[in-house]
């Protein structure tokens, strides 16, 4: 069977936007991460790391993984925008679960220590 030339680049695009698309577990960390970032509870350093841990294990690097890689000098906002369009259509639910385990532990703090920590959020 003869393979052509333009076959075999359809198949190769067809793979590359496969790979190039943020897996489930990357849309919800992304989510996670707009939401912390917004709220504080989340540093941009630790989204870039994130980010470039998961470069590392990908085959080709998908460019929004490589823009949120770079994103340490970008604005703020820009970042979380970009975040929440990567984790767009993530189930809330799912979403406020995993932020949740994020927040520090309150059990076993006085009113007013567990009151700054909510503020600082």
């Amino acid at each position: 069977m003869v393979v052509h030339e333009w076959q075999q680049t359809a198949e190769q695009v067809r793979l590359l936007k496969r790979v190039m698309q943020p897996t489930p577990d990357d849309k919800l960390v992304a989510s996670v991460f707009a939401l912390g970032l917004n709220f504080g509870f989340v540093r941009r350093e630790d989204v870039v790391r994130w980010a470039d841990q998961r470069i590392v294990e990908c085959e080709v690097a998908p460019g929004w993984l490589i823009d949120v890689s770079l994103s340490q000098h970008r604005q703020l906002t820009d970042l979380i925008g970009e975040l929440r369009e990567i984790g767009s259509g993530v189930n809330s639910t799912a979403m406020c679960e995993a932020a949740f385990g994020l927040l520090p532990d309150l059990k076993g703090l006085t009113f007013d220590v567990a009151e700054a920590v909510g503020k600082r959020l």
